[in-house]
């Protein structure tokens, strides 16, 4: 059940992250709930007491029944104050957790699928439900004990009215039910809910804008938020109506054994087989017990969402377990080798047809190596691959003669990346290019990292030079072309120490003149990180990159088609000299 997952992830959690705070809630949140029945009896004997002329008794018991109702006062008082603070606690303890499961432990290619995206969702909007969740299981486990107490008092009445806290499964059950029509309205909401927090981020970033405007798109992509709003909404709406339904019924039920269990006092009452404080007592706990109740499964509701958010939690941890491919640890080689691949396939996930097929290739070290191809021919998969994001579907990657798979840059082959999709990092300069490698980070490292991506000029730009802030989103900072964010990427990329250096369309932001520029600044750095026996990957729709490069590989449907030296492809002819020749004729080239 979704509320025993609650309970295991809840309780180690709270031991854990805090005990002392959490004993001590316990221990108010207790004595708070067993001060309500012992209110009730106090009403009944007080009562009592009046009617029999027993003024001095009735006065004691009001004082007792001050002093009871003051404890129960005061002791949820300060239980709020502790749980409050362990709930915060517990709450940013699942963060973390969080964050680790759905970037550490689960692989970057079942990351990128939409259920996996959908899952996170829930899980990221179902933290929130956390910090009550506390709450709700010290007030659940108070309410049993609570009741347990008022169902004894109330069976000294009448044996019969001990069944009143069976009609308590009316609710639960009810509510469970309640509930599932929840879950399973956000899971079928979830797909329209992506699309339009995906057309909302489109509609607001300041690139998106622009582009809406010229393209006088505004409208229809609004038009298309609110619809894909609307219909998650819609289903979200008929989820819950349902569940208000079924939960009503279950009070309806509730209520109706209420009323009978008063029915029953008031009769023996009127034949002189209870006393008025017999029935003041069952009408103080029939209130109590239907109160009790409810509170009950409006907790176990709590307690369930919270469940299915620890459901969610172990489903995107599961994801990096459920991945059986081998995970070979890279081991020093006997020497600088380069990078052989054997028959290295790669299928995305969900998907049938092979991104990268039958790959076989000896990358040798100290080689500058371009790769090139049309769109969608598998040039960022298989440097995915060869980086260790991806883990081959079959096949081997051999890293100086040794298999493994280099993930995250462990063992002897540590990697440098820029990708096209980079990070525009708003920090102060010097972060934003030093968090590269954080182990060197310092003025004159970031300053050597800059020349190398050819943004030596940006300092002497700013107003604060190293130690001004870049972009202006999170603060009033100074804003950056397109090609001055790829140059800080590139610096960025170069301050850390590689044996594969991976360049991903490195001049992409760039205009021709730029590009020609920084191209001999490029090959200056490729050739430094290959002259330490690494290899240099430069990926780039642009073929002046590849002449530059000691060999090239042409990628084409997933395929290596072609592999050698920009020479003896371009004289072989082929899809590399057709390439060649189409773009000498878009860009008028020799």
């Amino acid at each position: 059940m979704t509320s025993l997952a609650a309970i295991r992830l809840l309780v180690p959690l709270a031991v854990r992250v805090d005990r002392r705070r959490l004993v001590l809630s316990a221990l108010l949140m207790g004595m708070g709930y067993l001060a309500t029945p012992l209110v009730a009896l106090n009403l009944k004997l007080f009562t009592d007491a009046i009617l029999r002329g027993e003024q001095r008794t009735a006065f004691a018991l009001v004082g007792s029944l001050g002093l009871l109702i003051v404890a129960e006062l005061m002791c949820a008082h300060f239980a709020h104050l502790s749980y409050y603070e362990l709930s915060e606690l517990c709450q940013s303890a699942l963060n973390s957790r969080l964050f680790t499961a759905a970037n550490d432990d689960v692989p970057l290619e079942r990351r990128e699928q939409p259920d996996y995206a959908d899952m996170l969702h829930l899980a990221q909007t179902g933290l929130w439900r956390t910090t009550g969740a506390i709450e709700a299981l010290l007030q659940f486990s108070g309410l049993v004990i609570q009741l347990l107490v008022s169902t004894v008092l109330i069976a000294g009445i009448h044996p019969g009215l001990a069944l009143l806290p069976q009609l308590a499964p009316f609710l639960l059950v009810s509510g469970h039910l309640a509930e599932q029509f929840g879950k399973r309205a956000e899971q079928r909401a979830a797909e329209s809910g992506r699309q339009a927090r995906h057309l909302l981020k489109l509609a607001a970033s300041p690139s998106g804008v622009v582009e809406l405007r010229i393209a006088r798109m505004e409208r229809e992509v609004i038009g298309r938020y609110r619809q894909a709003r609307e219909a998650a909404g819609n289903i979200l709406w008929w989820g819950r109506l349902r569940a208000a339904v079924i939960r009503g019924l279950g009070q309806v039920l509730f209520s109706l054994g209420c009323i009978g269990a008063l029915f029953l006092v008031f009769t023996q009452v009127a034949v002189g087989d209870a006393t008025v404080g017999d029935f003041v007592l069952a009408l103080a706990l029939v209130i109590q017990v239907g109160t009790q109740v409810a509170s009950g499964a409006s907790l176990f509701g709590v307690l369930q969402r919270t469940g299915r958010t620890a459901e969610q939690f172990a489903w995107l941890s599961a994801q990096g377990e459920n991945d059986a491919r081998p995970r070979v640890p890279v081991r020093p080689g006997s020497g600088a080798d380069g990078i052989t691949l054997h028959e290295v396939f790669f299928t995305y996930p969900g998907r049938s047809i092979p991104a990268v097929r039958e790959i076989s290739v000896k990358i040798p070290a100290g080689n500058v190596v371009a790769i090139v191809g049309e769109n969608g021919s598998g040039k960022s998969t298989l440097v995915k691959l060869l980086c260790g994001l991806y883990a081959p579907t079959s096949g081997r990657i051999l890293l100086d003669d040794v298999p493994g798979d280099g993930r995250r840059g462990d063992g002897p082959w540590p990697v440098a990346a820029m990708f096209q999709d980079f990070a525009r990092i708003e920090l102060t300069l010097l972060e934003s290019v030093g968090v590269g490698d954080l182990t060197r980070m310092s003025g004159m490292t970031v300053t050597e990292a800059l020349g190398k991506g050819g943004a030596e000029t940006l300092p002497g730009a700013l107003p604060d030079g190293l130690l001004s802030i870049v972009g202006t989103r999170y603060a009033q900072g100074a804003e950056l072309s397109g090609g001055q964010w790829q140059k800080l990427a590139l610096a960025r990329t170069f301050m850390r120490r590689s044996r594969l250096l991976v360049l991903d369309e490195p001049t992409a932001a760039f205009d021709p003149f730029a590009e020609h520029e920084l191209v001999s600044v490029l090959t200056d750095a490729a050739r430094d990180a290959a002259g330490s026996g690494g290899v240099t990957l430069v990926v780039s729709h642009r073929l002046s990159m590849a002449r530059m490069a000691d060999l090239v590989m042409v990628m084409d449907e997933g395929r290596l088609v072609a592999y050698g030296t920009h020479e003896e492809l371009r004289a072989e002819g082929g899809l590399y000299a057709d390439m060649i020749a189409r773009q000498a004729h878009a860009y008028h080239e020799d």
